[in-house]
């Protein structure tokens, strides 16, 4: 646990550093709004197509990972949306929820594989984005609509937000790129992978400029609801999945630092957007970040990793 432990210290004294510098330096918040969309929509796509268009992907070898992150992914939101009546929560709480449940901030993410896993687990990791991704969105949208804006839901909802996601059309582009075995100029090559390796660093800044510490008190029995099914519970099931479908290795190491990662910065502008308890979601994406830097050690510590 300390190897582990030291491994992630300097991915949040880099968040840490992002949170020093929007409270003491760069006060201003469209300043890091731009940094966050210049990572989101240009730097990240950009590592994700070079890491996806370098590995060499087979379906049958990757299908016992996948299966093992996303069904442990629809089985959280599944058990949430079929306990809905009992939580004692309102409609926008409610989404805020599942999103912290389900949903993973993947700039964390990238980092910590990289620190733990190295090179290969960083290819898995984006095998698991590029397939993943498309399915947090719809489960968000769809209880989003349902739950928070009391409106019918409609295909065309996620359809428009899967549309206009830089991080699905990069992992598409990537996928194709690999499964075709078609591979980028050398020089395009090189200016994506010096492109993509400085978004970890600005994401990782933009996250800690965007935690608030007030926002931890929003809600509380929600808060440890959401967090606790995050940061523990959907690693348990990933890991019982990875077992059963005889998981080893990389890939599982992979699967599990994935399923313990906090959830989304990207979760509290859909909350706001669609109707969701933005201030719970604030708060959600604050405190998990913070937490995550005990449990995700403590989580591959207890499954072995």
């Amino acid at each position: 646990m300390i190897t582990i432990f030291f491994a992630i210290v300097p991915i949040f004294l880099l968040i840490v550093a992002g949170a020093f510098l929007r409270h003491v330096i760069v006060r201003s918040a469209s300043f890091w709004r731009r940094i966050e969309a210049l990572a989101y929509f240009v730097l990240f796509p950009a590592l994700l197509i070079v890491t996806l268009a370098h590995t060499r992907i087979v379906l049958p070898v990757v299908a016992p990972l996948l299966s093992a992150v996303i069904g442990s992914v629809l089985l959280i939101s599944c058990g949430l949306l079929a306990c809905r009546r009992f939580l004692a929560l309102d409609g926008p709480a409610f989404s805020s929820v599942v999103q912290g449940a389900i949903r993973y901030n993947t700039y964390v993410g990238f980092a910590v594989v990289i620190a733990v896993c190295g090179e290969e687990g960083l290819a898995l990791m984006a095998v698991i984005a590029a397939f993943n991704i498309p399915v947090v969105n719809v489960v968000s949208v769809y209880v989003l609509t349902r739950h928070a804006s009391h409106t019918a839901f409609s295909w065309l909802s996620p359809a428009r937000e899967l549309a206009r996601n830089p991080l699905i059309l990069s992992s598409l582009a990537g996928l194709a790129l690999s499964l075709t075995g078609t591979a980028l100029p050398e020089t395009l090559d090189a200016v994506l992978l010096l492109i993509g390796k400085s978004s970890l660093v600005l994401g990782l800044l933009a996250v800690g400029a965007g935690l608030d510490m007030k926002t931890i008190t929003a809600g509380a029995r929600a808060m440890v609801l959401g967090s606790v099914l995050k940061l523990f519970v959907l690693p348990a099931l990933v890991w019982g999945a990875g077992k059963a479908i005889g998981l080893v290795g990389t890939s599982a190491e992979v699967a599990l630092v994935f399923a313990a990662l906090p959830t989304a910065s990207s979760a509290y502008i859909l909350a706001r957007m669609l109707g969701g308890d933005h201030q719970l979601m604030a708060g959600l994406i604050t405190f998990q970040t913070i937490a995550a830097f005990f449990s995700i050690p403590l989580v591959l510590m207890l499954f072995g990793a």
